[in-house]
């Protein structure tokens, strides 16, 4: 069976939620320690099912050009879900949610999407980002195969206030093409012949619209605007206040977009 679509609904609090799947079995009905740490490292990694960037992510109207489009799902084949929540209670939260897949015939499938991966600040780690900084850090990850990306989603936290992403095609300018300013509103971008995305502005999410072919040799870039005004340094962690991230998701056809970078 191929994968096309997914509706992914979670409790409140719900910031992201990775789901990976793998070769390696488990007991049935059973779980285990996850395998991969967020960073697609592990070796039997094999893909990804839908995921979130928030508590509800509808299952949205497919492009014409998307038709064909889809992800294989072996049978019988374990999964890993990733889950980071914010909780801003005084008292404990629950952690859930509910993923619905649907699945096409195979035969309808020509082309399948994969997962983009492009993680910035991964050094903070062992170099935190000192107390009273405020600094735009930048990272780039070639595209070595023609195609076209379908959508863009950015991750920062707390101390992070704009995040932005650009296409550099061959030698030339950069373009930008995704743009969003709170963490606690995180923006997916899709790009196709029927979206029409928010424009530009200084203060709120925006995205270029239409079909966003690419080219071996172009190359992806992204930034995030980070103000440590707190008194600790932030390390490359989930947690909200204490930790930060500039990380770049997405999908593509065509090109395997996956960086993991200081």
């Amino acid at each position: 069976m191929v994968l096309v679509r997914g509706v992914l609904s979670g409790r409140a609090g719900t910031h992201h939620i990775i789901n990976s799947m793998y070769t390696t079995q488990v007991t049935d009905g059973g779980f285990t320690v996850c395998k991969d740490p967020g960073i697609g490292s592990a070796a039997d990694l094999i893909g990804n099912l839908p995921g979130a960037s928030k508590a509800y992510m509808p299952r949205g109207k497919v492009a014409p050009e998307n038709i064909n489009l889809g992800r294989s799902v072996g049978a019988n084949t374990p999964s890993q879900a990733d889950m980071h929540y914010f909780n801003f209670t005084q008292g404990d939260i629950l952690r859930e949610f509910w993923l619905n897949v649907y699945y096409v015939d195979a035969a309808q499938v020509t082309s399948e999407a994969t997962q983009i991966r492009a993680m910035g600040g991964v050094s903070w780690t062992v170099f935190p980002i000192a107390p009273g900084t405020d600094m735009v850090y930048t990272y780039e990850c070639p595209i070595e195969a023609n195609g076209r990306i379908t959508s863009l989603l950015g991750h920062y936290h707390a101390h992070g206030k704009r995040f932005t992403a650009y296409i550099q095609r061959g030698a030339g300018a950069k373009e930008k093409v995704f743009e969003m300013y709170d963490y606690l509103d995180p923006q997916i971008f899709h790009y196709n012949s029927i979206v029409t995305n928010p424009m530009f502005s200084q203060t709120t999410a925006g995205a270029t619209s239409g079909i966003f072919n690419v080219m071996a040799g172009d190359t992806i870039h992204w930034e995030c605007h980070i103000q440590n005004d707190s008194n600790v340094g932030l390390t490359y962690t989930n947690f909200v206040e204490t930790g930060e991230m500039c990380n770049l998701w997405g999908e593509s056809v065509g090109p395997f977009i996956n960086c993991v970078l200081p």
